[in-house]
């Protein structure tokens, strides 16, 4: 049973008020746009929300032919350093580097650093005109690192390599970092390759890598109470600029996180946080988009899932154990707290035959977390005494 409503875009009051505590799902229409408000949990639907999600259809359709309505970023002038990482991935990482040469100009830098043993890539690279940087130590972090000590460039643009760059991406980026002297990083948007696949689409909706079609700009924090334990608002690591200076001076990403570790993840949120704790600014744009391999089937959605709640877990035992900010406990005992509703939000989009996450991969998160925080204090543990017996 669905409640079907017209609503004119401009008049807002008379449909909040009305459906203030609606328990079915609504649809609001206007101008033919269709959007599905989903009331989970007993809660009343975000009208607001859905409006501002129609406003936007609308103006994107009426944007359509016309060509004031797309803005081309200024011309470059000054030159960057693109910077993949990669391991044991030529195939994905030969359309990374096709499509970033195609984003480049006269002047700019591309680099490779391969962080398998043995490297792989050399050829490739090459093959592409790409300076090759073999770092052997384990982990994108400190291939990240690495690639940055080498670059000759003012700024330096990180790209994953299973992804590829939109051929704006680099100008906007730039731009981004021109328009504001006081932004020390510009972080773009990753969307799914595929527009086809159900799985990917459910992980855009669920997982978001793209922050939304609304710039932000963050300084010294992400701007909510919950900061910095939703640092993930800023972006993904997958595709940012930074001024290199700034990057060197905050230290880098972590070689304890991030793919490659047994944390998995998330040096690129523990960058941005201390980059935000040191007070610096931080800009998103969703004009510079990273073209993304998104999961393909529900085995490695499930297995995406379980990788996220391992690399949270490194992330907090950081927090706890060595930034000294026992807080995030709490934090964490709310997320805890939200996994069955999280899980009956699931099943009851499996039993009206909608796309749904693998439930098993909700309910092991408390698991998988824990996970993260040891093999993080154990990984620290061994960095820490390999450190110690080079030196």
């Amino acid at each position: 049973m669905v409640d079907v409503i017209d609503v004119d875009l401009d008049e807002t009051a008379d449909v909040r008020t009305s459906y203030e505590g609606a328990r079915r799902w609504a649809l609001l229409c206007a101008g033919g746009d269709v959007e599905v408000l989903d009331p989970r949990h007993g809660q009343a639907p975000d009208v607001a929300r859905g409006l501002l999600r129609l406003r936007r259809r609308a103006r994107a359709r009426d944007a359509v032919g016309s060509e004031s309505s797309w803005i081309a970023p200024p011309a470059r002038t000054r030159p960057v350093s693109v910077i993949i990482p990669t391991k044991h991935r030529p195939l994905q990482l030969a359309r990374a580097l096709a499509a970033a040469r195609a984003a480049m100009t006269f002047g700019d830098e591309l680099i490779v650093v391969d962080n398998g043993v043995p490297p792989t890539s050399s050829d490739l690279a090459r093959e592409w005109g790409a300076t090759f940087v073999h770092e052997p130590r384990r982990g994108v972090a400190v291939a990240r690192n690495r690639g940055a000590a080498t670059a000759q460039r003012d700024i330096v643009v990180f790209l994953d390599d299973d992804g590829e760059a939109d051929r704006s991406c680099l100008d906007v980026l730039v731009a981004e970092l021109d328009a504001d002297a006081e932004a020390i990083a510009v972080v773009g948007g990753v969307l799914g390759r595929d527009p086809s696949s159900t799985v990917g689409q459910l992980f855009d909706a669920r997982y978001p890598l793209f922050r939304g079609w609304e710039g932000r700009r963050f300084v010294g924090s992400t701007g909510t109470t919950h900061s910095p334990f939703d640092i993930w608002r800023v972006g993904p690591g997958a595709v940012m600029a930074w001024r290199r200076s700034s990057y060197l001076e905050v230290g880098g990403c972590d070689p304890a996180l991030g793919e490659g570790t047994p944390a998995g993840g998330v040096e690129d949120s523990d960058l941005f946080r201390r980059a935000l704790d040191a007070g610096w600014v931080i800009r998103y744009t969703p004009n510079a988009v990273l073209w993304h391999s998104h999961p393909t089937t529900r085995r490695d959605l499930r297995r995406k899932m379980n990788h996220y709640a391992v690399a949270s877990g490194a992330h907090l035992a950081k927090l706890v154990l060595e930034e000294g900010r026992p807080t995030a406990l709490v934090y964490l005992a709310r997320q805890v707290l939200w996994l069955p509703g999280w899980v009956r939000a699931e099943v009851e989009e499996r039993a009206g035959r909608r796309p749904h996450l693998p439930v098993t991969g909700i309910v092991a998160f408390p698991v998988m977390t824990l996970l993260g925080a040891v093999r993080f204090v154990r990984h620290r543990r061994a960095l820490r005494h390999n450190h110690t017996t080079t030196a």
